[in-house]
């Protein structure tokens, strides 16, 4: 069932056309929505607001069955929490000229993978809280921009936390890249070819996983040089304990996860050959303590840093940070079988156990002997 009018009154009219049968809510007389204006509608599915100006806090807030909304005007204009909780909402496209994406706007949303932002001047994101507990808050889904503006987007210190598509290829917000590995790591303008995010398929033992470009000139190679991408796993590929025992003696070096890496997937990876071997620095723990930079190692395949992943100066204080792609915590999260799980980092922590990334994207010390998942890393060109 649709409602469409020309004019609308009061919040008490809005409650006499919105009632909890209704499913598709169109009206061309509404510029503005007032605080909890829609909110805990359950039968809407979807809402389109031609004429909207302004949205106030809540405005759309506790619709549990809400799916797709489209309005001419960035919701953020004043609302705080406008959306929070819509479980089902997964698209949204805001028009408008410029506005904002205020505090917790699309706070717990927890299937939004779409949002199309129309605007021909960039929205300001005003809290880092906007996508908390939302697919694009974990990566899994896509700002989408127009062409002209995805650089823009992509400088900007909120909003590159996030991925920026560009909105010629909606609903796509994983870019794949057609070009063979074979092209790919011979293309002198691979760092503007391809992009932070980007991915391509990779085969091991016949199972296929996607590689994603995290960085660009980072790594160092072994001979001399940087390599010129760093691509890690977009997601995990199987759980396995870092050593048989709670023990982290001999680091990453001499850690069962590597020599499990080099015999058994290194030589069943069907693009090993493309590879090349880079230094990777680790933390040791020895004599009772923590040794940053404890050790250098020459890798093919790896597991990342706690460095690389986290930053800052709680790690390693030497060698690489992946900071272009691990912005925060909830870009750091990834699945496993479809649920979000914990990953092996190849720091130590302490005698018993090295760092791991949580299923909610936040350091932890695990165990060596607990099954945690693998997240490979390696370089090209």
């Amino acid at each position: 069932m649709a409602n469409t009018r020309d004019e609308i009154g009061e919040q008490s009219t809005i409650d006499a056309l919105v009632t909890d049968t209704l499913e598709s809510f169109e009206e061309n007389g509404i510029t503005t929505l007032p605080a909890y204006g829609l909110a805990r509608k359950k039968g809407l599915k979807s809402v389109k607001l031609p004429n909207l100006t302004s949205v106030s806090s809540y405005a759309f807030g506790y619709c549990e069955n809400l799916e797709t909304v489209d309005l001419p005007v960035a919701a953020g204009t004043s609302a705080t929490y406008g959306f929070r909780n819509c479980a089902k909402l997964r698209e949204v496209k805001l028009g408008g000229n410029g506005g904002q994406i205020h505090a917790n706007t699309f706070n717990s949303c927890s299937k939004l993978e779409l949002l199309q932002l129309q605007s021909n001047t960039k929205l300001t994101l005003a809290n880092a809280n906007a996508f908390n507990g939302t697919p694009i808050g974990n990566n899994r889904g896509g700002v989408f921009v127009p062409t002209a503006l995805v650089d823009t987007y992509k400088a900007d210190s909120m909003w590159k936390k996030y991925r920026i598509c560009d909105i010629s290829k909606y609903p796509v917000w994983l870019n794949e890249i057609s070009d063979s590995w074979a092209t790919i790591v011979t293309n002198p303008d691979y760092a503007t070819d391809y992009h932070i995010g980007d991915v391509k398929p990779i085969s091991i033992n016949g199972t296929q996983y996607l590689a994603e470009i995290v960085a660009f000139n980072k790594d160092v190679k072994t001979g001399g040089g940087t390599a010129g991408i760093t691509w890690l796993l977009f997601d995990i590929m199987q759980n396995h304990a870092m050593n048989s025992q709670s023990s982290t003696v001999g680091g990453w070096e001499a850690s069962g996860m590597r020599s499990w890496i080099n015999s058994d997937i290194l030589p069943n990876l069907d693009i090993k050959d493309h590879i090349v071997e880079v230094s990777k620095i680790s933390d040791t723990y020895e004599n009772g303590a923590v040794v940053h930079n404890g050790q250098t190692t020459h890798d093919k395949l790896w597991i990342p840093s706690a460095q690389e992943i986290f930053g800052g100066s709680n790690y390693e204080t030497e060698g690489v940070a992946y900071s272009d792609r691990f912005t925060a915590e909830g870009n750091r999260i990834k699945y496993l079988s479809g649920s979000a799980s914990g990953w092996w980092l190849r720091s130590a922590s302490s005698s018993a156990g090295f760092w791991y990334v949580s299923s909610g994207g936040n350091a932890y010390d695990g165990y060596a002997s607990n099954s945690s998942g693998v997240v490979l890393g390696f370089c090209t060109n």
